[in-house]
């Protein structure tokens, strides 16, 4: 009785390639991952700037600016933000 053979791609193994695939995949997470725990760290506990109450999204940097801009609507949104935090609020990380 013959056992059944392992499929080959370039000369090596299939699990060989499964390996490398999840390595890199590994790798890719990581560097999505470890900038975002850092952000989030930074953010929450580090930043000089984390008592002053605002928007959320503008603790991360100025993506929530440049989204208001894109939308068209950065005077208004600063207007409304004005009202519910008064004359002083973070806009954007620095």
């Amino acid at each position: 009785m013959q056992l059944p053979s392992i499929k080959v791609l370039n000369d090596m193994p299939l699990m060989s390639h499964l390996t490398e695939t999840k390595y890199l995949i590994i790798g890719l997470l990581g560097l999505i991952v470890i900038p975002l725990l850092y952000a989030l760290v930074y953010a929450f506990v580090f930043s000089p700037t984390r008592h002053i109450p605002g928007p959320f999204l503008s603790r991360f940097g100025k993506l929530y600016l440049t989204r208001l801009a894109f939308k068209g609507t950065l005077s208004v949104e600063i207007y409304k933000l004005h009202q519910k935090y008064g004359t002083s609020f973070p806009l954007h990380h620095t």
